[in-house]
């Protein structure tokens, strides 16, 4: 789709050596102001005289559902020749080896997705790749790296591994085999976060091992680069080595504080940063959808279940208003844990036991469920072609 070649576009230029964003924005006459401020933490020893403008790297900050991660895959196959190169060069630190494969750090639930979105769109072998998960993780060695365009791995994989090696340190040979890969070793030719709001909190051991990591490349994939403070974008700054924003004071002094202040050149800066940096478009421009049509259909619990629901809900509500009046403190996990199994009473009542799918219960039970059939029944006598996607927060619910 246009949107998806516009995104390949961008990261392809944000990742070549002829678009260097940082040298742009700092070259740009209304920043001379962060000039001074730099100055001043040069002398003050904050910061080294030499800003590397040579970040390779970018923010595809597109909304859920526009195709982020073929995107980012199509981007990975076009690129397959200048990896190749970057593979075959000199590493600059003794000891560090080189690969031309990308590394994918995704967070568990997305896992699976990239893998099906690369067995679906790509012919067999055109962009072969590792899961780095499990005990698979445990197997891995670097040549089998070098034969791969892709490894995939999980944020908790990677700094699990991290702080292994960490803790090995120089031990013997056996004991390293056992951690499979040592990321502190390799500098990969792209790494790549996906949900990359993951990364918010720079003082985690996560972002901190994350950080530690070494590529030629950076990319950010997230639908929400800014969630609830300004640093949650400083984070990703850090990661793409985007000089000089990335360094602590600097940020604080030329963005964080002015923007907190309403400076207008703060704002101003920053609004300039993240144009040319990152790319956001959400589905409501991009996308013609149908509009969308909300129904609430209110449903009546079956006998005897409306009555134990009654009963379950009076103790619920007795036993919080005695915790409030008596001055105790409520427990949270509690609170929650059974406002859960009255929402699921409301759905089926074999959620509030073990025993689904023993033949115990009943679907016809559930007034969900017999609405649901009902409605499914009628779209099919209606002749129309029509598909329903059912959504559930209860996955025994939908094994019914």
């Amino acid at each position: 789709m246009d949107h998806q070649i516009k995104a390949i576009k961008f990261i392809q230029r944000s990742e070549s050596n002829l678009f260097s964003t940082p040298l742009e924005i700092w070259d740009d006459s209304d920043n001379r102001w962060v000039h001074r401020v730099f100055e001043d933490a040069v002398r003050k020893g904050y910061l080294g005289k030499h800003i590397k403008f040579d970040a390779k790297g970018c923010i595809l900050a597109d909304d859920m559902g526009l195709g982020k991660t073929l995107t980012t895959l199509s981007v990975i196959q076009l690129s397959s020749e200048e990896a190749s190169k970057f593979s075959r060069q000199q590493p600059d630190v003794t000891n560090l080896m080189l690969t031309s494969a990308t590394l994918i750090i995704c967070p568990l639930s997305t896992l699976e997705n990239w893998k099906n979105e690369i067995n679906t769109h790509f012919k067999r072998g055109s962009l072969p790749f590792k899961t780095y998960y499990g005990k698979e993780k445990y197997t891995i060695e670097f040549k089998e790296i070098a034969q791969v365009a892709v490894v995939l791995a999980t944020y908790e994989s990677v700094s699990t591994q991290m702080k292994s090696s960490q803790q090995v340190g120089s031990s013997n040979d056996g004991e390293s085999r056992k951690l499979g890969l040592d990321f502190s070793r390799i500098k990969w030719f792209r790494i790549i976060l996906d949900e990359a709001h993951y990364m918010k909190d720079p003082k985690t051991n996560r972002s901190s091992v994350i950080l530690g990591l070494e590529a030629e490349r950076q990319l950010c994939l997230t639908g929400t680069p800014l969630q609830n403070q300004l640093g949650d974008l400083h984070s990703l700054m850090k990661f793409l080595r985007i000089e000089p924003w990335m360094e602590n004071s600097i940020w604080k002094n030329c963005i964080e504080s002015p923007v907190e202040m309403c400076d207008p050149r703060g704002i101003a800066t920053l609004q300039t940063i993240m144009n040319r940096i990152s790319m956001r478009r959400l589905k409501t421009t991009i996308l013609s959808l149908p509009q969308k049509h909300e129904t609430i259909i209110n449903l009546e619990l079956k006998t005897p279940w409306n009555e134990i629901y009654e009963r379950n809900h009076q103790a619920f509500s007795d036993q919080f208003g005695k915790n409030q009046t008596s001055g105790q403190g409520w427990n949270s996990s509690s609170f929650f844990a059974e406002l859960v199994d009255l929402r699921q009473l409301c759905n089926h009542p074999a959620l509030m036991e073990k025993g689904v799918g023993t033949g115990k219960y009943s679907w016809a039970e559930s007034s969900k469920i017999v609405h649901l059939m009902q409605d499914l029944k009628s779209f099919l006598r209606s002749g129309v072609q029509f598909r329903a996607v059912i959504f559930s927060e209860f996955k025994r619910f939908l094994e019914m």
